[in-house]
């Protein structure tokens, strides 16, 4: 085999190398896109999932905020009717002891008549 020859082996070969290797790679760049793809779509999801997630953490707020008010509403009626109760037991307690000082006052006067 003279030196043209075994240069042309050489290159036979260094290009069947070569194809080989730039095949691989293609291989290595199409995954690599579609992985880069499949990620650009699953931080997509992500962002809206984030944004699904801050809106309905706002409702929660708002809604948060308007039970607060409707419980402060209903303490103060609550509070309200205690001392509505508390005061009607009072006049309660009072009309019975007037009974009683009345009673008590009428006896005596009796007492004193007779």
């Amino acid at each position: 085999m003279n030196k043209v020859e075994k240069i042309e082996k050489f290159n036979k070969e260094n290009n069947q190398l070569y194809l080989e290797v730039e095949s691989k790679l293609d291989l290595l760049v199409k995954g690599q896109e579609s992985n880069s793809n499949k990620l650009e779509g699953i931080g997509n999801d992500l962002r809206k999932g984030f944004i699904g997630l801050a809106l309905r953490n706002e409702e929660l707020l708002k809604s948060k905020d308007l039970l607060k008010q409707q419980l402060e509403m209903v303490l103060s009626e609550l509070d309200v009717i205690k001392k509505e109760r508390e005061d009607k037991a009072a006049r309660k307690k009072y009309g019975r002891i007037e009974n009683v000082y009345r009673s008590v006052t009428q006896s005596v006067l009796k007492f004193t008549i007779y």
